[in-house]
């Protein structure tokens, strides 16, 4: 079946060797959803550089009750910062098994079919004395 490959370096607007800032993808698409339950099996390739981090969101929804707006969240599923491979992020998904070789990480994400999943990325640098200042902020 098709492939379901991701990297933060897909997205055109997505310069990691130049861009500061924050740039959040459009929804991601499915080449390949699994009919019997809904979910996608897919790789993240590990290609971010220094000072950078790229996070897999999912897209929630507050209760819809009667009377309130309901509110959009997007939840980390799944990051990766400065080259390293990727890995759970604490909370509401953190129980996403992934598996990495080689710069590319192997997942499965549930409700493929119905939910929506972004990637985002987020450059900052900081200047040579706010480095030693959180160093020494930790001695």
């Amino acid at each position: 079946h098709a492939q379901n490959t991701f990297a933060c370096g897909d997205f055109a607007d997505w310069n990691a060797a130049t861009r500061d800032g924050t740039i959040i993808s459009s929804p991601l698409t499915f080449a390949s959803i699994d009919a019997d339950t809904g979910s996608a099996d897919v790789t993240l390739v590990t290609d971010t550089v220094a000072n950078t981090l790229c996070t897999l969101f999912r897209k929630d929804y507050s209760l819809a009750i009667e009377g309130l707006v309901q509110k959009e969240y997007y939840v980390p599923v799944a990051r990766s910062y400065d080259g390293n491979d990727w890995e759970r992020s604490a909370g509401r998904y953190d129980e996403t098994e992934i598996t990495c070789a080689s710069g590319n990480c192997a997942m499965t994400l549930r409700d493929a079919d119905e939910a929506e999943y972004y990637m985002g990325a987020y450059k900052h640098t900081v200047t040579d004395r706010q480095y030693f200042s959180r160093f020494l902020e930790r001695a």
